[in-house]
């Protein structure tokens, strides 16, 4: 297919013709480049304090104990992976019980609160159903709860 095209005032290339015609966007500006910072002399800061990997990083403990007429947890969970795969417990809702009123004096970072991981219970790590199961048999509970 053959296209004629007829500019009327100042020519221009045939790249700028091309562009005219597919209405394209002027390309990109070049990016600028930051000079290096100067070199600077290192001094120590004292001893290196270990930081806790990665994974740990947003864990925290909860402990609680239930008590005659006061045993309710208060967590909706859900499972990591959906029904069939069971690959962890996640938090969905905190509700009325233990959990809300623990969360009620807790530090700003150790809160509770929906899209937690349940990763330990008393110890159990896995499977999920285990750590389900302490939670509802157990009297007192040490959850440990990674933040999402």
């Amino acid at each position: 297919m053959n296209v004629n095209v007829a500019f009327v005032g100042e020519p221009v290339s045939n790249e700028e013709q091309f562009e005219m015609f597919l209405d394209l966007p002027p390309p990109p500006a070049e990016p600028v480049t930051e000079p290096e910072p100067a070199m600077t002399r290192l001094v120590s800061p004292g001893p290196l304090v270990p930081h806790p990997p990665p994974d740990d990083m947003h864990t925290f403990v909860v402990e609680v104990e239930k008590k005659p007429g006061d045993d309710t947890v208060g967590l909706n969970v859900e499972y990591a992976g959906g029904q069939e795969a069971k690959a962890g417990v996640i938090v969905m809702v905190v509700n009325r019980g233990l959990i809300q009123t623990y969360n009620e004096t807790a530090a700003a970072g150790q809160i509770v609160a929906a899209g937690n991981h349940i990763i330990e219970v008393n110890g159990v790590t896995t499977p999920a159903d285990d750590m389900l199961a302490a939670i509802a048999k157990d009297t007192k509970l040490r959850i440990v709860f990674k933040a999402a």
